[in-house]
């Protein structure tokens, strides 16, 4: 079974505050898969009870500290963005990480002091497909080879379009490709869903472009999670976690992605490159 990088901090996802960030307060770093160079870096703010801190008013710095250094690499200004509408939440920060090694990071108030320093781990090379790579070419299951989209989709409202290619034919179509990989009926965090809506959100702006929803599991109708097998796209691309979105050109080459969570404005800033 796929591990997503957000149930660590599924408990930590109570309700939030727009008041300056308690002493106690301390990021987890939501990245499954980061690696040495330019990367999307998603932090949660959470207490040790187990409250999330995370609102669109709330604004947040983060310090990062490379291996075996005392003072901060680097400070970066968090970007809110909702992972379940009003529930729970993430920042993100593009950061570039120039070594690999256990990073700390820490989290303060603009201005403020910082505050308890966590540690995290950045690879020498990531897993995933990296942005300049070409999309790993797999075939997945159409509408057109099932009796109803509940076969190969949890999601309970499911967008036709996408499912009416197979993920080879999309990267390899001359057009270009928005990938969802994610699981709705299955997702431990439960921000699965709620990324697969702003993809359908942003899809009817682009009727050019191929979207397609990858579910992570192959047999839905299961009797258990532990019966559950994986779909042979996810070991194709090297998923180390899920959901995730990829956005491919027109060449068949990753141009970008978001791991986690993505907000509408971000992809549409994506493919509104390749136009």
């Amino acid at each position: 079974m796929v591990a997503t990088a957000l149930a660590a901090i599924t408990a930590a996802c109570g309700g939030s505050t727009a008041a300056g960030i308690p002493e106690e307060a301390f990021p987890v770093v939501a990245n499954a898969d980061l690696a040495v160079g330019s990367q999307r870096l998603l932090v949660a703010l959470v207490t040790a009870e187990g409250d999330s801190l995370a609102a669109s008013e709330f604004p947040v710095e983060f310090d990062l500290y490379s291996p075996e250094e005392t003072q901060p690499s680097f400070t970066v200004t968090g970007n809110f963005m909702w992972t379940v509408p009003e529930v729970r939440g993430l920042y993100r920060a593009e950061v570039t990480f120039d070594r690999a090694g256990r990073w700390q990071i820490t989290a303060h108030s603009p201005g403020g002091p910082p505050g308890l320093l966590i540690p995290f781990d950045v690879a020498e090379e990531g897993r995933t497909p990296e942005v300049g790579e070409p999309a790993p070419s797999v075939g997945t299951r159409t509408a057109q080879e099932v009796a109803t989209l509940s076969e190969i989709s949890t999601d309970p409202d499911p967008d036709p379009r996408f499912y009416e290619l197979s993920l080879d034919a999309a990267v390899s179509s001359g057009r270009p490709t928005v990938v969802v990989f994610s699981t709705p009926g299955f997702c431990v965090s439960a921000t699965c869903g709620p990324m697969l809506d702003n993809v359908k959100l942003v899809a009817a702006d682009f009727p050019r472009v191929n979207f397609v929803h990858v579910e992570i599991y192959e047999n839905l109708d299961a009797a258990t999670r532990q019966e559950l097998n994986v779909v042979e796209a996810v070991e194709a691309w090297r998923l180390v976690s899920e959901p995730w979105v990829f956005v491919v050109d027109s060449t068949g080459s990753i141009a970008a992605r978001f791991e986690g969570a993505v907000d509408p404005d971000e992809l549409k800033a994506a493919l509104d490159e390749l136009s």
